[in-house]
Order: C-alpha cells, then structure tokens, then sequence
C-alpha cells in the first residue's frame, strides 16, 4: 500500500509541475490572487493617495496601515475584504508591488 501511495504522489507532483508549466507558459500566474496588488480598482485608489502624496515618503508610509486598509475596502466594496492589517504591511514591505505600473 506504502507504494502504490508513493507512486501516487509522484504521479500528483508530477501532473501539479506540468499544470504550472502549461499557465506560465501562458504567461500567467498561478496561485491565489493578492487581495491589493491584484484589484485595479483598489490600485487605482492607492495611486489616487500616492499621486497626493499621501501614501508613501522616502519608502516609508505615511497612511497607518489601518487607515489604508478602510480605504482600499472601501474603494471596491464587491471584492473579497481585507481583514488583516498583515497584507497591507506585507504589501508596503515589498514596496508596493503593481502601485508604480503604468497600466
């Protein structure tokens, strides 16, 4: 039985690797979709602050995280809710990725 299991999990890796071959192939991500980076209504919110020169100085933030985090919630009110002030740290730590992207 410990084979045949083993086998199996082989064969799962084997098809999971070939799947993620096949989307970035495709010139996609796969994985679960970032609450922020991956809004455009909530990116276009943050740009609205960052052109004001409210959300960032210097690669720090000027906004608390809390504040920041109503305001992406409430620029799209359909999408899934932030309830982690973690993201919108997380999302500051990593520079805020898709913030400076011209599209």
């Amino acid at each position: 039985m410990a084979a045949v299991a083993e086998l199996e999990r082989g064969m799962i890796s084997e098809r999971t690797r070939a799947g993620m071959a096949v989307v970035k192939a495709q010139g996609r991500s796969h994985g679960r979709w970032h609450t922020i980076r991956d809004n455009p209504t909530r990116i276009a919110a943050a740009r609205v602050l960052d052109n004001a020169g409210t959300l960032r100085k210097d690669g720090g933030m000027l906004v608390e995280a809390r504040t920041l985090m109503q305001i992406l919630n409430e620029a799209d009110k359909k999408a899934k809710p932030i309830t982690s002030l973690g993201t919108v740290r997380r999302w500051w730590r990593d520079g805020f990725p898709s913030l400076d992207d011209s599209t």
